[in-house]
């Protein structure tokens, strides 16, 4: 197949996409839109692509084509998968090193982006740990190079090329804007939603004219490029409308125009210097970050900047000496060893359930015996919802029709709340119906649609049961209480207060006594408790004084509406934290989930040191 004759400002554009990766990975507050530099990248590679393509008279000879790709992204990739498998090996429990096994697979299969899809969204905070998280894009672009390959089997002339182009760019971006808010996390990892993004670098690539175009391009990419960063943050509807800006940015950017100061200021040595090396940078930023973050836990800024030098050094060698080395004869035999050797690896941990031998999984064997960190209470919400959401939070064991007065409502720490109210020795004190959504307080009128649709239904099925008489409602308050944006809509503080106010004062004309749960300390890290290293025994316990800087505002908003409606207050605060710390572990028994949901454990320990009469309402 003919190369392409190499262009140093594209090279600069892939140093400026990974630079915008890498601050927001590890830097993420100074730069909120840093993951576009993913949408960058599959402009580029699209772009890329075609050329090879156009310089082929669009034909695409398979073998070839496949066994280029194979050899350029290969090196590094399985490189990057026996690192993570051997460090895992050292760290990881044996849950989580069959977790990492599965993910490994999933990426040799380029189905890493379903098998995230399944864990959970890429910017929710996931119980597990997840080092080969950011493969989801790889994955996306090799599927992307099966789909290039069955489209130039169909088409090999330039202008039907194009219109088929067009054709199937608009279908995506059609499917992606309708989809989006209603399947976020499927939009985001799923192929047929960000195809588009690689089509706009192609059909840049095919309406490429011989002559050089004109600066004013370059300019305009520049422009929108700068826009998309200053308007899009993680709450945007991503991959959406907006993403445009920053996927025609570098469209814009990738067309050969005369000279210009962007073009100059892209191919400077150390921006191209840093382009060559950023796929390999890509690879190893995340799983370096990952396990720092799980032996060390808050991981301060010198610590991070110290990281990125790390990391950086690694690309360097991965690149200029690895790649170059399994290059130079085209080692393809040994790469093929190296692929069945990692997948017959990750096998063999899957089948052993992740070497239960190992030392790691010896020294916190009583630790781990006794915590899952498993969210064993969360239940569909069907049933009483009318159709399933992926953030139904329910609970119904111990729900009894027609005999249950209790009701729990709420986002995902009504669930959690679930495991104070399982802790009650007594059967009398057992029922009740819990109804939760993820994001969602449960409040009528407010939030998504998904969200209004739960509160609505919810507020329906309690009301018209007259068997219930005391409600609980338990929210993360602090994250709505100044205001939050989910899927790109935005939700004023003054909105969610007013909203409280009214779904109380609705409750109120059917509901005897209403009780609002406070936030549970928030912050937790449960996966720090377990010792890593022989030499790391950093405690997993919180400061107070973390713990308390985000309390005083959300309280200082409910305390009036506790005191107009005669609400009573569950507060785990005092319960949770002594003096100046919050245990997270308590003897063997780890009392979160993850950063703001109660284990089983942490259930018992909040009622055992809750004050009796705070609950002795409950169920009277």
């Amino acid at each position: 197949m003919n190369k392409l004759h190499y262009r140093p400002e594209i090279s600069g554009l892939r140093a400026l996409s990974i630079a915008f990766v890498l601050i927001y990975h590890y830097f993420p507050s100074y730069l909120k839109a840093g993951f576009i530099g993913v949408d960058v990248f599959f402009v580029i590679s699209g772009y890329l692509i075609f050329q090879i393509i156009s310089k082929n008279n669009y034909e695409l000879p398979l073998k070839a084509f496949l066994k280029g790709r194979f050899l350029r992204l290969f090196p590094s990739f399985l490189l990057i998968l026996i690192c993570t498998l051997a460090i895992g090996g050292c760290v990881l429990l044996a849950g989580e090193y069959v977790d990492l096994s599965t993910s490994v697979l999933a990426s040799l299969l380029a189905q890493s982006n379903y098998f995230e899809f399944s864990k959970s969204g890429y910017f929710d905070n996931a119980i597990n740990i997840r080092p080969l998280l950011h493969l989801w894009s790889l994955a996306v672009e090799f599927q992307f190079y099966i789909f290039i390959a069955l489209l130039c089997s169909l088409c090999r002339k330039r202008n039907n090329m194009l219109l088929l182009l067009l054709g199937c760019t608009t279908v995506s971006i059609l499917l992606d804007i309708t989809l989006v808010n209603r399947a976020p996390s499927a939009v985001f990892f799923f192929t047929p939603f960000r195809l588009w993004e690689f089509l706009a670098g192609a059909i840049a690539a095919l309406l490429q004219k011989d002559k050089e175009s004109t600066p004013v391009l370059s300019y305009l990419g520049v422009a929108l490029l700068a826009l998309a960063l200053s308007l899009m943050s993680t709450e945007s509807t991503h991959p959406g409308l907006i993403t445009i800006l920053p996927v025609l940015a570098a469209a814009l950017l990738l067309v050969r125009t005369r000279p210009n100061i962007v073009t100059t200021s892209l191919s400077l040595y150390p921006l191209t210097l840093v382009g060559e090396m950023s796929y390999a940078l890509y690879l190893w930023h995340w799983p370096l970050l990952e396990y720092s973050k799980l032996i060390w836990g808050g991981l301060t800024p010198l610590f991070r900047i110290k990281l990125l030098i790390v990391s950086m050094a690694l690309a360097f060698v991965t690149t200029f000496y690895f790649e170059k080395w399994l290059k130079k004869d085209q080692k393809l035999k040994l790469l093929i060893t190296l692929l069945l050797a990692t997948a017959a690896v990750s096998v063999l941990v899957i089948i052993n359930k992740g070497f239960t031998s190992r030392t790691v999984h010896l020294n916190n064997a009583e630790l781990n015996q006794n915590n899952t960190l498993v969210m064993t209470y969360r239940r569909s919400c069907e049933k009483y919802i009318g159709k399933p959401h992926k953030e139904d939070r329910c609970n119904d064991d111990h729900y009894v029709e027609g005999g249950t007065k209790l009701a729990v409502i709420g986002d995902s720490q009504s669930n959690a709340f679930t495991t104070v109210l399982n802790a009650f020795e007594s059967s009398e004190k057992s029922n009740y119906l819990q109804l939760g959504m993820g994001m969602c307080p449960a409040l009528i009128g407010y939030g998504t649609h998904d969200c209004r649709h739960f509160s609505a239904k919810t507020f329906e099925y309690i009301t018209q049961r007259h068997t219930f008489k005391t409600l609980i409602i338990a929210a993360q308050w602090p994250l709505y209480s100044d205001g939050i944006t989910v899927n790109g809509q935005t939700f004023r503080s003054d909105f969610f207060w007013q909203s409280f106010e009214n779904t109380i004062a609705a409750y109120s004309k059917t509901i005897d006594q209403i009780y609002i749960v406070y936030s549970v300390p928030l912050g937790a890290e449960p996966r720090r408790c377990f010792e890593r290293l022989p030499f790391e025994l950093k405690g997993c316990d919180l400061p107070k004084t973390l713990v308390t800087q985000n309390e005083q505002r959300y309280r200082e908003k409910i305390a009036p509406i506790v005191q107009k409606y005669g609400l009573k207050v569950i507060d785990p605060m005092p319960a949770m934290c002594h003096e100046d710390r919050c245990p997270v572990l308590n003897g063997s028994k780890i009392l979160y989930l993850d950063s703001s949901h109660l284990s089983e454990a942490g259930g018992q320990f909040l009622l055992e040191h809750l004050d009796p009469s705070v609950l002795s309402g409950l169920y009277h």
